[in-house]
């Protein structure tokens, strides 16, 4: 196996052979994708993919939809057509939806389609549950399993241009159709291990954690560094948060377009509404103050005539108040498990799962977090559980 992505002669032909045995269509009318969509609902797998940009944008724009059943390789033209048909067959429960790192792809679906795909197989999970790399990128899948290099140039071509050049069509019909051949062979290994619904489980999305789906005032937990604030701070940045969730939604404008993670971190931190503290103390251009200080200024009063009954729950700081000591155990049960399993660490059980674990014995007795349940549960999930509960 070679270490590098440099091409070769061997798997430029491969390349060159692959597309003309398969060949790919355009799919430019609705009439088209509708007819489709039947025949991909009489398949037991497809192998889709997205291609998109959000440089300037909250929600995903899609520039092409490739779909292979494993004969056909079709390329859909959302700026053609409308891709809502697809519903009926990203719905269908006896379509097994063949991804590679889907979270992107699904919230694609979600904002395009308003349907996000199930059942789902990701291939980057599966390579992981088959004990390869963690968060594997799709051209060293693609090598380690067929052996064919496959060029980067295009993935940050430019998708909504059009005419989308042959290099581009190219590149998007043979995503979809070696992943269709790298899926064969993991499910193959799978299905040899037992672990197939453990990819199919781990697949399931839950669109309360979908980042364009949650709700805002949840959304506050997901920004890095939350855990060193008090409760006040937490009430601030909570009803901040949700402030700039609404917004970037309405307008479809990227967060750190209207305030950035950590300029609200330092303003909920340290109660900042005073446009020059803005200035001074965060990274806030000063368009962005002109526009928005006093918008801040309000949410950061409201928030401080809260009351306390109101205040979310404290998100505990594990560099200062969980106990290292345990964390190391359990994560040498983990990396025990793992090698046992010949499993990825990181698909087990990672750090913030164990967090989860250790803040459950604060009501008493410990109790596995959703997150260590279900498949985890028999692989490592009672031995975590044995071993915090006969610790002194």
């Amino acid at each position: 196996m070679k270490d590098s992505y440099s091409e070769s002669d061997a798997s430029v032909a491969d390349r060159k052979a692959r597309l003309q045995a398969t060949g790919y269509s355009m799919v430019t009318s609705t009439e088209v994708l509708q007819n489709r969509v039947q025949q991909w609902r009489k398949r037991k797998v497809l192998a889709l993919d997205t291609e998109f940009l959000r440089t300037n944008t909250y929600y995903p724009i899609v520039g092409l939809v490739q779909v292979f059943d494993g004969r056909e390789c079709h390329l859909i033209d959302p700026q053609a057509l409308s891709i809502q048909p697809l519903a009926e067959v990203l719905e269908d429960k006896e379509v097994l939806k063949v991804f590679h790192a889907c979270s992107e792809d699904l919230e694609v679906f979600q904002a395009e389609v308003g349907t996000i795909p199930a059942p789902v197989f990701d291939s980057q999970v599966a390579a992981a549950i088959l004990g390869e790399d963690f968060s594997m990128s799709y051209q060293r899948l693609v090598e380690r399993y067929l052996n064919v290099v496959v060029p980067k140039e295009q993935t940050r071509s430019d998708w909504l241009q059009r005419p989308l050049t042959t290099d581009q069509l190219d590149y998007a019909a043979l995503d979809v159709i070696y992943l269709f051949d790298v899926y064969q062979l993991q499910a193959e290994r799978l299905h040899e291990q037992g672990r197939h619904p453990w990819v199919l489980e781990e697949c399931t999305s839950d669109p309360a954690e979908m980042p364009t789906m949650i709700a805002p005032d949840a959304y506050f937990r997901r920004i890095r560094g939350a855990g060193s604030l008090n409760a006040l701070q937490l009430r601030r940045l909570q009803r901040l948060s949700a402030w700039r969730e609404n917004l970037a939604r309405e307008c479809d404008v990227p967060r750190s377009r209207i305030v950035d993670d950590k300029s609200l971190m330092s303003i909920c931190r340290d109660d900042i509404s005073d446009r020059r503290l803005l200035d001074k103390k965060t990274k806030m251009t000063h368009r962005q103050i002109r526009r928005y200080a006093e918008e801040i200024a309000e949410q950061l009063r409201l928030a401080n005539e809260d009351s306390e009954s109101e205040y979310p729950e404290v998100m505990a700081d594990p560099t200062s108040t969980l106990n290292n000591r345990l964390i190391r155990e359990l994560k040498e049960l983990v990396e025990d498990a793992a090698k046992e399993q010949r499993i990825a660490p990181e698909i087990l059980a990672t750090r913030r799962h164990l967090e989860q674990f250790l803040r459950s014995g604060k009501q008493g007795d410990y109790e596995l977090p959703p997150s260590l349940a279900g498949w985890r549960r028999s692989v490592i999930g009672d031995r975590l559980l044995q071993h915090l509960r006969s610790d002194p």
